[in-house]
């Protein structure tokens, strides 16, 4: 069995390593056509990224854009947690509330700008907490689907076996719906990065957001490209993270042998 699940494990990296051969290639051979102006070729973006890492520009925007998606990141994933915990044990609770989280989900954030700059200022805040509403409905849901997913039958059991309710909560269904949490948890991480650029585009320009405003007003298409790509790894990278804590966490709730 041990040798069968490394081929397959092997399989699928060498599946996952081609297409990512292929995309850089199609990336390179259409950005060679020239027919896109904001489409370089890679190498060409991968040589800019060097350079600007090389000179220490980044170090101080990265760690400012990365705070706000990090705190925007927890506060979403604490309130989405509890909030979606709460919707999937309740009936009532989903009944009251489930319509406004499910307008909200619906209402794009943006659009909220100005009354966010409003009440917030133009500061780390409205930005913090743009980034939770980018975040927060992914961790919700998703939540609240593995709490509803938990069989009728283990309440039944843990009702005949004398197990409270809110034990019941802590040994069965957190247990049971932390594979669907940590989705939701995977997808707003790479939410927070889009959320923390975005608040810094259209709030407070700074950061990593300024610096790719800078460049594509002075019409640095490789830099721009650059810039962006570096930030899709920012966020691939912080999704390895939660993939690995969710890995980590798994094994500790495993029972031993």
């Amino acid at each position: 069995m041990g040798s069968v699940a490394t081929r397959l494990a092997s399989g699928r990296l060498w599946r996952i390593a081609a297409a990512i051969v292929v995309f850089f290639i199609a990336w390179e051979l259409y950005g060679r056509t020239g027919r896109a102006l904001a489409v370089p070729p890679f190498t060409e973006v991968a040589s800019e990224l060097r350079a600007v890492l090389a000179s220490g520009e980044l170090v101080g925007p990265t760690l400012g854009t990365a705070a706000v998606a990090l705190l925007g990141f927890l506060i979403a994933g604490v309130l989405g947690s509890v909030l979606g915990l709460l919707i999937g044990l309740s009936s009532t609770f989903r009944q009251v509330v489930g319509p406004w989280v499910n307008a909200a989900y619906a209402t794009p954030m943006t659009m909220f700008i100005p009354i966010i700059g409003m009440y917030f200022g133009l500061g780390m805040g409205s930005q913090v907490f743009l980034v939770v509403t980018f975040c927060i409905f992914s961790v919700l849901m998703n939540t609240a689907e593995g709490v509803q997913a938990v069989p009728t039958q283990y309440f039944e059991l843990a009702r005949t076996i004398g197990i409270s309710k809110p034990a019941a909560v802590l040994r069965i269904v957190i247990p049971f719906a932390l594979p669907y949490a940590f989705v939701g948890l995977r997808i707003s991480v790479a939410s927070a990065f889009a959320g923390a650029i975005t608040a810094e585009l259209l709030l407070a320009t700074d950061d990593l957001g300024l610096m790719m405003m800078t460049a594509s007003g002075n019409f640095q298409f490789v830099k721009l490209a650059a810039l962006t790509f570096y930030v899709a790894l920012l966020g691939f990278v912080a999704v390895g993270l939660v993939y690995a804590l969710e890995r980590w966490v798994a094994g500790r709730l495993r029972p031993s042998s």
